[in-house]
């Protein structure tokens, strides 16, 4: 199966991300931005984990760059999905700041187009469709609502 839907053109990403940089080295945050992002979508996800679906097909990629900061959420992830949705640097290791940046770039798409807890999505040419579950997040999920 070849996804070719959704995808964030990485040329256009990193453009979109120096700009994002660029202004938020003129804020107020002490903090790199990297760091910033990471600690906000943590603690979003702390307050209600079951908005992961948010980030689509690059949830995976958004899951590793927030283990790669220290924030670890679990262990699952999709090892068809994971490679097509995320983002490496030149040495092969995964760009956390491009990870990060995708991750939000879709999740203002998917608020805007979206349904609230929509899961699937079509990845492919002719529609298929794919279920983005992450086991993780749901037993946080429901241990928040028992």
């Amino acid at each position: 199966m070849r996804f070719t839907e959704l995808k964030i053109d990485p040329t256009s990403l990193a453009n979109s991300l120096a700009e994002i940089k660029s202004k938020y080295a003129t804020s107020r945050h002490k903090e790199p931005w990297t760091d910033y992002v990471a600690g906000y979508i943590w603690k979003r996800l702390r307050e209600a984990p079951e908005r992961y679906v948010e980030y689509g097909p690059y949830w995976w990629a958004v899951k590793a760059a927030l283990a790669a900061k220290g924030f670890e959420i679990g262990t699952e992830t999709d090892q068809i999905v994971m490679p097509e949705y995320s983002y490496q640097a030149a040495d092969g290791s995964l760009d956390v700041d491009l990870c990060l940046a995708a991750g939000e770039q879709f999740k203002e798409m998917y608020c805007d187009s979206y349904f609230a807890d929509t899961r699937d999505f079509a990845l492919t040419a002719n529609g298929d469709a794919w279920t983005l579950f992450d086991d993780d997040l749901e037993v946080q999920a429901l241990a928040r609502w028992s």
